[in-house]
């Protein structure tokens, strides 16, 4: 069948660019997850193009996903700037226009909280979820699951599930405001819920609580409608305020840029954990 060749073929050239990436990785002077996969006794015992799949996996789930979602972000503020002035006016409530918002400080923004929980709820940007397969025979609401099925999760059709959520094609932060308890199944379910989800949901949150803080976004274009996807959404960014400006800068100067002692950094914690 046509649909399996193709699907075939993108894995192979998949497999391809993750096993080059990995063997650049390995050359290269500093601390990687390739470095680190090859030193363990687990990673020995699989083929080596393997390892590197599970590696060039992790690195398209903890980056391309986040990326994916922030572009949806602004799209949503582009299109809802009402979205924009109300996580600003909680944002200089709370944080003030002194200092940038803190990981320390999230809990103290429920609007920025629910901003982002209506955002992965709204596009999930998987929408039928990750493939899983049952390991035996299994029975749901009468219907017999064999061992060994495909099972999808329809994301998109239970975020958008009118029982559940009202008016669900509607961006609608506040909902998750009046009900924090609402669903919110990006992340997966159960004991396959995704490892990296505490990380995502911080990432997101500090980025987005950061961005509504510093900038005002618009567009030049008077596009009617809703775009089906932000890559193609043009947007601008406007600092807030020349104080803001100078405390941009400010963080910027003292960041961390050296790449190799930043991964030195990550290496000791793993290493750590692992002890």
């Amino acid at each position: 069948m046509r649909w399996r060749e193709k699907a075939h073929q993108l894995h192979e050239k998949t497999k391809a660019v993750y096993t080059e990436c990995s063997s650049i990785a390995l050359e290269v002077d500093c601390w990687n997850w390739s470095k680190e996969a090859r030193q363990r006794s687990e990673a020995k015992e699989l083929p080596w193009e393997v390892t590197c799949y599970a590696i060039g996996e992790l690195y398209v789930a903890g980056i391309h996903t986040t990326k994916m979602i922030l572009e949806m972000f602004v799209m949503v503020c582009i299109l809802h700037p009402e979205v924009v002035r109300k996580g600003q006016e909680e944002l200089d409530s709370v944080v003030g226009a002194e200092r940038l918002p803190s990981f320390t400080g999230l809990e103290s923004l429920p609007y920025i909280r629910a901003l982002v929980s209506e955002l992965l709820r709204w596009r999930p940007i998987s929408p039928i979820g990750v493939p899983h397969a049952v390991i035996k025979d299994d029975e749901y609401l009468g219907y017999f699951i064999p061992a060994g099925s495909t099972i999808i999760a329809n994301q998109l059709g239970m975020n958008h599930d009118e029982t559940i959520f009202d008016d669900p094609s509607r961006f609608n932060q506040v909902r998750y405001l009046q009900n924090p308890s609402l669903p919110v199944s990006a992340f997966g379910f159960g004991r396959r819920l995704c490892p990296g989800h505490y990380l995502a949901h911080g990432s997101l949150h500090i980025v987005i609580s950061r961005l509504v803080w510093a900038y005002d976004m618009f567009s030049d274009e008077n596009q009617p409608g809703e775009p089906a996807n932000p890559t193609f959404f043009n947007a601008r960014f406007s600092v807030r305020s020349v104080d803001r400006q100078q405390i941009i800068e400010k963080e910027k100067s003292v960041a961390d840029k050296d790449e190799k002692a930043i991964m030195e950094k990550i290496r000791d914690k793993i290493r750590s954990v692992d002890m």
